[in-house]
Order: C-alpha cells, then structure tokens, then sequence
C-alpha cells in the first residue's frame, strides 16, 4: 500500500509542470484602452487598440471612432513577445515585451523605428467597446 501511495505521490510531483499555471486569461485578444498624452499637441487622448484572433490588430482615437484607424496591420504573440508590424511603416517590425496585471497589461518597448513607439509603450487596461464595429 505504501509503495502505490509513493508513486501516486511522484506521479503528481512530476506530472504537472509550472509553465501549466499560467493564467489563461493572459491573451492579447480583445479590445484595450490607454490613457495617452500626445506631447507633440500637448492633449490627452484616449487610445483603443483592437487585437483579433487572426493576427491582425487596430488602432483607433477614442474621440474620432468612426473615422480611419491610426495605425492597422498584423501581429504574431508568443511567450509575452509581441511582434507588430503595418504598412505605413515600411513594415517595420516592432518589439514589445507583455506583462499581464491587474485585468490590464504593460507593453514595455524592446524595439521599435515606427510612430506606434510614441504610444504603445504603457500600461493598457480591457475595454469593452459597444459602439466600436
């Protein structure tokens, strides 16, 4: 009896890995919002950001929602790296590093020559958009 309860105790041990704990509401997918000071114009403004499950992502002044995105293109996330890239930026690819926190996450910039640099970087909490199609 002790050997079948020394296994079963191994087998929980080492059958579960701590790369499983990770919270699986950790996705990028979803529509997100940033408080963001424009320097250039010295104003706030409210930024959404869009993520679609098929790698594409969009940009948008929560002021002017019915007009064209700021910035649109595609992004590939794996392991809390973002890789970003539109084609008003020469495809430029921009690298960003994702924390998870606090129903919100924090792009911390790792690489990035494109405009979306100014505002990216920062700390974006979810956002339900209704009006937003």
């Amino acid at each position: 009896m002790k050997k079948i309860l020394v296994i079963v105790m191994l087998i929980f041990a080492f059958g579960c890995s701590d790369n499983a704990t990770e919270p699986s509401e950790a996705t990028i997918v979803g529509k997100w919002t940033r408080f963001y000071n424009n320097q250039k114009d010295d104003e706030d403004i409210t930024m959404l950001i869009e993520f679609t499950a098929d790698g594409k992502y969009i940009v948008r002044d929560e002021m002017k929602l019915n007009d064209d995105p700021i910035i649109e293109g595609t992004y590939n996330y794996v392991s809390n790296i973002i890789l970003m890239t539109d084609e008003n930026c020469d495809d430029i690819v921009g690298k960003y590093e994702l924390v998870f926190r606090n129903n919100g996450v924090e792009f911390k910039l790792k690489e990035d020559e494109c405009d979306r640099n100014e505002f990216m970087p920062g700390f974006f909490n979810k956002y339900v958009v209704t009006t937003w199609e």
